[in-house]
């Protein structure tokens, strides 16, 4: 019932997804004009006439008035988790004093808070996710609850130009993380399968995505986001043990977000 649940999830959260991503494309700009009377547009000429007359210096400096401004922002999210790869259940590790268990995790779901800037039509941000599932092994005694700590050390988003001032604005985004997963029985001495042990994989991930934001206030946006995600396992450890590098121990890893950003009054 648990994976039919994370599943119906993730298809309902992908549905609204592709819908606002449709939708965003036939939306006209909040900005569009509307059908103006002889009145407004004698005054739009009127001024039009005012802005030639001006003098440079003036014009310049109210172009320069435009410039980007800078906006701090922070957000909570919500999330889904899908791997694919070297975590299939059927593997393991050796190390000098360890037999490792190389996990199944099933799809997993988990909350997180962002903390970044905006400039323009560009943003850099920080974000930590914390997500729970569950996992199964080769040997079915070894199985339990994990959960994974994720860690967006740099991420980059660009808004596009076309759309950055509408209330719904596409985007793409790239980020890189380092995720630290916690495994409660993933491993025993060797020779000694009686006495499980917790142990932890660390990984390297470098996704590249996009999503679309929708504003609902100047300050009040949401971000639905999809990033495909390569995972470079870097190491693992059992618990009370040193940590053993691993090699090719590659997943594909497919991170989905709702983002509820509240953006700062500009800088």
């Amino acid at each position: 019932m648990k994976i039919i649940r994370f599943v119906c999830g993730y298809i309902c959260l992908f549905s609204l997804f592709s819908l606002i991503c449709l939708f965003c494309l036939f939306c006209p700009d909040r900005a569009q004009a509307q059908p103006a009377s002889h009145e407004q547009a004698q005054g739009q000429e009127q001024a039009q006439n005012a802005y030639r007359d001006q003098p440079a210096s003036r014009v310049q400096a109210q172009g320069q008035a435009q410039e980007p401004v800078m906006r701090a922002y922070m957000g909570v999210s919500a999330g889904n988790l899908l791997f694919a790869g070297s975590f299939n259940g059927s593997d393991f590790f050796q190390t000098d004093e360890d037999i490792m268990l190389v996990p199944k995790i099933r799809p997993a779901f988990g909350v997180g808070g962002v903390l970044g800037i905006a400039l323009g039509n560009g943003s850099g941000e920080f974000a930590y996710y914390y997500y729970r599932s569950e996992y199964t092994t080769m040997d079915p005694g070894y199985a339990g609850e994990c959960s994974t700590h994720l860690f967006r050390v740099l991420g980059v988003t660009k808004y596009l130009n076309a759309w950055a001032e509408r209330r719904i604005s596409p985007f793409i985004d790239g980020e890189m993380s380092v995720s630290h997963s916690v495994f409660r029985k993933i491993g025993y001495p060797i020779g000694q399968p009686l006495e499980p042990g917790s142990g932890t994989y660390n990984a390297l991930i470098f996704g590249f995505g996009g999503g679309t934001r929708i504003w609902f206030t100047e300050a009040l946006a949401m971000e639905l986001k999809l990033l495909p995600e390569l995972y470079l396992g870097t190491d693992i450890r059992m618990k009370g043990r040193e940590r053993y590098n691993i090699k090719k121990f590659n997943n594909l890893m497919l991170h989905s977000t709702l983002v509820i950003k509240y953006y700062f009054k500009p800088v």
